[in-house]
């Protein structure tokens, strides 16, 4: 018990220091000119959707969302070159560490 007031003492010391260091940084980035570009706006677009995007994606991997994992329920595959194909859930097979998944892709194959 003693041990750990320690430790909060020891945090709550350096607070001080951290906070004030974190003001200065704060400061040193609000100094900074503006960017003046053509495409400042594309990639501010492009960093929101990507971090959109990946908060989304590790809510997928969510033990509630894994529950929804049901055959028959409907996909949209990303892997390698198929971005954004529908698939078909077949069956779950969870016997061994990681779940592997069985599904039907639909993929439309064009003819030249």
């Amino acid at each position: 018990m003693t041990k750990r007031s320690f430790g909060e003492n020891n945090q709550q010391s350096k607070l001080g220091k951290v906070m004030e260091q974190l003001q200065k940084l704060y400061d040193q980035v609000q100094m900074l000119p503006q960017l003046a570009c053509d495409i400042c706006t594309d990639i501010d677009s492009y960093y929101n959707n990507a971090s959109a995007y990946l908060r989304k994606e590790s809510l997928l991997s969510h033990p509630s969302m894994v529950r929804e994992m049901n055959p028959g329920r409907v996909l949209i595959v990303q892997h390698q070159s198929r971005c954004n194909k529908l698939a078909i859930l077949l069956s779950v097979d969870s016997r061994s560490k990681e779940k592997l998944y069985k599904i039907l892709l639909l993929v439309i194959v064009k003819s030249l």
